[in-house]
């Protein structure tokens, strides 16, 4: 059969596991979906700014995963987005549900960096907000900063690569007292061949880094990031 998501040398590069879907990367996939998400946002909240929406669509991304660099903060819940931007409370912290990403899961052993992203939620999905005490601790490497409330819901932190070559750092949150189910790791290595572990791109996704805290990062390019994984097309057939 031919087609888009077929390569010569690897007829399976972008297949998805369950050999039906197929993922194409680009703003050209993302880019519609949010944009429908973002009028539906508008119509409850006509003075959403970029930033807000930005981040409320980070805060609602589906799974429990959080950030990675794979599959960025998850796929669009619109219907999670649409409870939080009309109020609705959250209730107790859930450490099934809440989110422990890492905006990488490689760095250099003498400075590279990864921010820690933690997102805490209630059973249903729903952010708790800001100014809770979160901490993030990590069992290698060094911190940048303290853990940074970011107003939103998310929170924080940036580690910095300070180890052997192969360390393994394995990332621990705790919220309000609650320790977070999910234990991100994150390896001190010059390339993925020497902690034996080389990237696999089947089902992976185009991200962009969530490092930047400047608030004039373009627009779409913040919600295309968090939205990269959302479009799955269906795979293309010749008989």
């Amino acid at each position: 059969s031919v087609s888009v998501f077929r390569f010569a040398r690897d007829p399976a590069y972008l297949w998805a596991d369950d050999g039906v879907h197929a993922v194409l990367r680009g703003t050209s996939q993302a880019a519609p979906h949010v944009s429908g998400a973002v009028a539906l946002l508008f119509q409850i909240d006509p003075t959403l700014t970029g930033s807000r929406i930005r981040e409320l669509l980070r805060t609602t991304a589906g799974g429990t995963q959080g950030y990675s660099p794979r599959l960025g903060f998850g796929k669009l819940d619109v219907a999670l987005a649409a409870r939080r931007l009309r109020g609705e409370a959250a209730g107790a912290i859930d450490e099934m549900a809440s989110q422990v990403g890492v905006s990488r899961d490689l760095i250099s052993p003498d400075g590279g960096q990864s921010v820690v992203t933690v997102t805490p939620r209630d059973q249903g999905g729903l952010p708790l907000g800001p100014g809770l005490g979160v901490q993030i601790e990590s069992t290698a490497g060094k911190w940048a900063e303290d853990v940074r409330d970011l107003g939103s819901g998310r929170y924080e932190r940036t580690l910095t690569g300070a180890g052997p070559p192969g360390t393994m750092a394995r990332l621990t949150a705790r919220v309000l007292g609650v320790e977070l189910a999910r234990h991100p790791t994150v390896a001190f290595a010059s390339e993925r061949s020497q902690i034996g572990a080389p990237y696999q791109a089947g089902g992976g996704c185009f991200i962009i880094s969530t490092g930047t805290r400047d608030a004039t990062f373009p627009f779409w390019a913040g919600l295309l990031g968090t939205l990269a994984c959302a479009w799955r097309g269906r795979r293309a057939r010749s008989r």
